[in-house]
């Protein structure tokens, strides 16, 4: 049975990319379907997948210039595709914005490719758009990135708010599933300040929902650049996530 899970968040610079792609490539590793939608106009994860920008993604996906299938690029990794951002994918917020139920618009282009992946994962635009709207409303899971910090508190709110409120409207059945503080910052055994005190707060909100950290660190950096799969303990938040995803907790 396939899953769709939207990785969130409504700030810049909280690890959504990554994290999307960590997780996608670990899925895939342990022989998955994976398919990777990059929603996010930056276009991060479509360039680290070396998505072909001139060939139909996920703008012609959503203004049904293309089938989903003649959308989706074969990547390097096995087990592993991907639906480019492209160069405009900002256009699309005008189209989403005459749509009556703009929600269900990416749910409903997915539909006839769904059941042949195990996982879809939705990396979505770092802002509250209706591009995170449309990705929100096709999930049926949801993880949250955030930064240990301020920000990354802040961000983690506006993105839970917004997620309550679309299952409020019946815009969405998506649960929030995990939480991963991001770029946690450790000198020897010891956590920096600010990052501690951000811990604390995601910790008092989050329960279970949180997952261990993934670090400041130049391994974890040079893995997305490389797309390279985590191994070792920097890889524990993303193994805990994938576990969580396949019911192995």
């Amino acid at each position: 049975m396939s899953l769709i899970v939207a990785v969130s968040s409504l700030s810049g610079g909280q690890g959504k990319s990554t994290t999307s792609l960590l997780l996608a490539l670990e899925l895939a590793a342990r022989g998955r379907s994976v398919l990777v939608v990059d929603l996010d106009p930056q276009g991060d994860l479509s360039a680290w997948l070396e998505a072909d920008p001139l060939q139909p993604g996920a703008l012609e996906l959503l203004l049904k210039k293309g089938e989903a299938a003649e959308c989706i690029q074969e990547t390097a990794i096995e087990n592993l595709s991907v639906i480019g951002a492209g160069d405009r994918l900002d256009s699309a917020q005008l189209y989403l914005s005459g749509r009556t139920a703009p929600a269900l618009v990416l749910r409903q282009r997915l539909a006839p490719v769904v059941k042949d992946y195990d996982y879809l994962i939705l990396d979505t635009p770092p802002a509250r758009s209706l591009l995170g709207v449309t990705a929100l409303g096709a999930a049926q899971q949801v993880v949250i990135s955030a930064e240990a910090s301020g920000k990354g508190i802040a961000s983690l709110d506006r993105t839970r708010e917004l997620l309550m409120e679309m299952r409020d409207d019946e815009a969405t059945e998506a649960q929030l599933v995990a939480v991963i503080p991001f770029r946690l910052k450790v000198i020897g055994r010891n956590i920096v300040g600010k990052c501690a005190a951000a811990l604390e707060v995601f910790q008092e909100e989050l329960g279970d929902l949180l997952l261990p950290s993934l670090l400041e660190s130049e391994q974890i950096a040079a893995a997305a650049t490389n797309v390279r799969r985590l191994e070792g303990a920097l890889a524990e938040p993303i193994v805990t996530l994938a576990d969580r995803l396949e019911g192995k907790e």
